[in-house]
């Protein structure tokens, strides 16, 4: 079968991610049969108990409107990988501490700019 490594020898930045995840998208969504193997792992935070958001390279080091750019909402990945097209058999593992910060208290929806799939 056909394998996919999103990230080899790439920098784990937003822009390389995005990249990465559409690929992997396109590749997992061509056979409902196919089988997605997803593992991640890095520095993370928990903004609620079903959260889990993975801090990427690039968090924090550019300017941008958005705090939580550099980051990735894997629940909201995986959430959308639940589809009608999408591969009947997915295992994922996320390897990330889910410390919650004691300031995501002050902000209503922190996620907003984490990247993430409709």
């Amino acid at each position: 079968g056909e394998r996919y490594r999103a990230l080899d020898n790439l920098p784990a930045t937003r822009a390389n991610v995005e990249t990465g995840l559409q690929q992997f998208w396109a590749i997992c969504h061509r056979h409902r049969d196919n089988h997605a193997v997803v593992y991640v792992a890095g520095h993370g935070v928990q903004l609620n108990m079903a959260g889990a958001v993975l801090l990427l390279e690039d968090f924090g080091t550019t300017k941008v409107a958005r705090r939580m750019h550099g980051s990735i909402d894997l629940v909201g990945v995986h959430r959308a990988f639940n589809n009608a097209d999408a591969p009947k058999h997915q295992f994922w593992f996320v390897d990330a501490c889910r410390q919650p910060p004691e300031i995501a208290r002050q902000f209503d929806n922190l996620l907003s700019g984490a990247l993430t799939l409709d």
